[in-house]
């Protein structure tokens, strides 16, 4: 009997043994599995961190450039808005005033070309992305013709533009869209001379 009852208590105790080991595994396993979820959590945090400071940068990024297209339009609106004034200034004295000069570019490198009362002197100046440099360009048209003969103009000698384009009255500011694409210059406006804007929708 007390061979039986030895026996009994040694598988007990092996037994105990076993389970304490097995405890002490699965504990160990619940700290590896918290420290790897910590570990992860950390990264993730430390990755939406940088992701947030690239979004700031590339926001201030755009807010400068944004900034400085709108002063580049407003210098230019105050130049266009000078040479207007002239202009009609000039018409009633009975003067032709002299048009303002435009930079010499591979697209505009002609000679200059005045406009008649049946014609539109049209100076297009681009207004695209920061990576298309491209000089304004200066054509005279015929008063009949429309403004998407214009478009069309400005697609062939401005291969950098896309396919959908914008053009706008310098001044007084206008934007014009495709139902005016068919009405003539005169109708809109735009004989003798004008300054546009070309932008990219």
């Amino acid at each position: 009997l007390e061979e039986v009852q030895r026996k009994i208590a040694e598988k007990r105790k092996r037994r105990e043994e076993i389970e304490r080991e097995e405890q002490r595994k699965n504990e160990l396993i619940r700290r590896k599995a918290g420290q790897d979820m910590a570990e992860q959590q950390e990264r993730m945090k430390e990755e939406q961190m940088r992701r947030d400071i690239e979004k700031q940068k590339r926001e201030k990024e755009d807010d400068k450039i944004a900034a400085r297209k709108i002063k580049q339009q407003i210098e230019q609106d105050k130049r266009d808005r000078a040479a207007r004034l002239a202009q009609e200034k000039a018409e009633r004295e009975g003067k032709v005033a002299e048009p303002a000069p435009a930079p010499v570019s591979l697209l505009n490198a002609m000679p200059q070309v005045t406009a008649s009362g049946t014609q539109a002197r049209l100076q297009i100046r681009p207004m695209l992305q920061s990576d298309k440099k491209v000089s304004p360009i200066t054509h005279v048209f015929e008063a009949n013709q429309t403004l998407a003969d214009v478009i069309k103009f400005v697609h062939e000698s401005v291969p950098e533009v896309g396919k959908h384009i914008k053009l706008s009255l310098a001044f007084p500011r206008k934007d014009f869209s495709s139902h005016d694409e068919a009405k003539t210059l005169k109708h809109l406006g735009l004989v003798p001379n004008a300054a546009l804007i070309l932008t990219e929708k």
